[in-house]
């Protein structure tokens, strides 16, 4: 897991250094995809996914940790049952947090709030408003 963090670290360092020197903010982090609505739902302990529950919920460092921490030490099919997860998804999900966790750290981030949007949305309404994408 060490090794896996700092691999992460190593890959992503780049972009945030370039966005500071850019003179972005990086407080706000909206992470989209199946990692980031997961761990919303495995906090709330959803039995049946709820997206309206979802969409906007804002995740905390410290909630993150607990959620990887229990991921990590538990087998593929303990992950399997993990109330919350999508079955499909317990032989990714340990990686998919430990990439999230180290990006709120790379940026300086106390959360992270999901969007059920994608990426793609994100990239037109950017472009529409003439901002810079990184």
């Amino acid at each position: 897991l060490a090794e896996a963090r700092a691999w992460i670290r190593s890959e992503m360092a780049w972009l945030f250094e370039d966005a500071r020197t850019k003179g972005l903010e990086l407080g706000r982090i909206v992470a989209v995809a199946g990692t980031a609505t997961s761990g919303v739902s495995m906090r709330e302990k959803m039995v049946e996914y709820d997206s309206s529950r979802v969409h906007g919920a804002m995740v905390t460092l410290g909630e993150l940790a607990e959620i990887t921490d229990l991921l990590c030490a538990a087998s593929l099919a303990e992950r399997e049952q993990v109330v919350g997860l999508d079955p499909k998804r317990a032989p990714v999900i340990v990686a998919g947090m430990l990439i999230l966790q180290e990006l709120l750290g790379l940026a300086g981030a106390l959360g992270f709030t999901a969007s059920e949007s994608d990426i793609l949305q994100g990239i037109v309404l950017d472009a529409a408003s003439g901002r810079v994408v990184l």
